[in-house]
């Protein structure tokens, strides 16, 4: 069964990044690769070059072109994470919620929005959290939490964002932040007290 897929740009300029990043992505024999590609690409486009991709009718999300992560996994075709997929699906009419647990940037809240009557979704890096709100803030059957799940709600957590990539935030528990990290604390949530 195929999914229906809709990729639209925010300009005529983002639509020629996105095929060479295609081409590229084709090219690239591992994802560090992929990654340099896309990277050295943004460099020539503007960073604020945008494809909105919409699944199976979803509201639109947003994937910023130079992001080598959200370019590689959404928007080659490709099933990405299919046990969610097969989850929503699932699920879909036969419960009221979905949680979406470290929501990243919203791919599977914006899909969870077309199909449950609530949808509510967790992230703790803030400027992650901003594009999440970008992509979901204003969807009515939303809410949006910014904060880290945990056993206990109330607690601090510190953690390094990776300056490649907001895929690859770890927990400091003690340890030093690379060159280039950014480091952040955010207060803990109970699952039960969402």
């Amino acid at each position: 069964m195929s999914i229906s897929r809709q990729v639209q740009f925010s300009s005529i300029f983002a639509r020629l990044q996105y095929m060479i990043l295609m081409v590229l992505f084709r090219m690239a024999v591992t994802r560090g690769l992929y990654g340099t590609f896309a990277r050295g690409l943004a460099h020539v486009f503007n960073p604020q070059n945008i494809a909105f991709l919409s699944i199976e009718g979803a509201p639109p999300f947003r994937i910023h072109l130079n992001d080598a992560y959200w370019t590689r996994f959404a928007l080659y075709h490709q099933e990405y994470e299919p046990e969610i997929e097969g989850i929503l699906k699932a699920t879909s009419g036969h419960s009221l919620l979905f949680c979406d647990l470290g929501a990243n940037k919203g791919y599977w809240t914006t899909r969870a929005a077309a199909l449950f009557p609530r949808v509510i979704a967790v992230e703790a890096s803030q400027k992650t959290y901003d594009a999440l709100t970008a992509n979901a803030g204003s969807l009515s059957n939303v809410t949006l939490k910014r904060a880290a799940i945990h056993s206990e709600t109330g607690h601090e957590m510190t953690f390094a964002n990776t300056y490649q990539s907001h895929a690859s935030a770890r927990l400091l528990d003690g340890g030093l932040p690379g060159s280039g990290d950014v480091t952040e604390t955010v207060q803990t949530l109970k699952v039960d007290d969402l």
